[in-house]
């Protein structure tokens, strides 16, 4: 907090869709989520999915409603703000080795939301090279 505002938060026009999934939240695998925007869009989406994927695993389904009946919207939220507090963390691990061990070697940009850091190496343009040539070799 505080949050940087989405674009949905900013549409004005009626044309953003926003799409949200649990496995970060939940847990990785579950192939689960939510997406919030316009109704007529909306429709539209949900049109597709039921010709395409039908629906996610029913199961999965039944679990993240049980749990979110049994959790309620403040149990939901103390879970996310843990969450939350976890990938900050793991952020905050990832920049402090990177500032350790890669300045000087690579560029970064510390992340004002959200958890993933783009790292680009110096003098390297073509990093599957690199992988397969050194990296492989030393079983990284």
């Amino acid at each position: 907090k505080p949050w940087v505002p989405t674009f949905l938060s900013m549409d004005i026009d009626g044309r953003v869709i926003r799409a949200d999934s649990f496995s970060k939240v939940l847990s990785s695998g579950l192939r689960i989520g939510f997406i919030t925007g316009p109704k007529p869009l909306i429709e539209r989406v949900v049109l597709h999915t039921q010709v395409s994927t039908l629906h996610p695993s029913t199961f999965t389904q039944l679990v993240v409603s049980q749990l979110l009946h049994q959790w309620g919207q403040e149990g939901f939220l103390a879970h996310i703000e843990r969450v939350i507090d976890y990938y900050r963390k793991q952020k905050d691990a990832l920049l402090k080795a990177a500032d350790k061990w890669l300045s000087g070697l690579a560029e970064w940009h510390a992340p004002t939301a959200g958890m993933f850091v783009w790292i680009k190496i110096k003098g390297i343009s073509d990093a599957k090279k690199l992988i397969e040539e050194k990296a492989i070799k030393k079983e990284v």
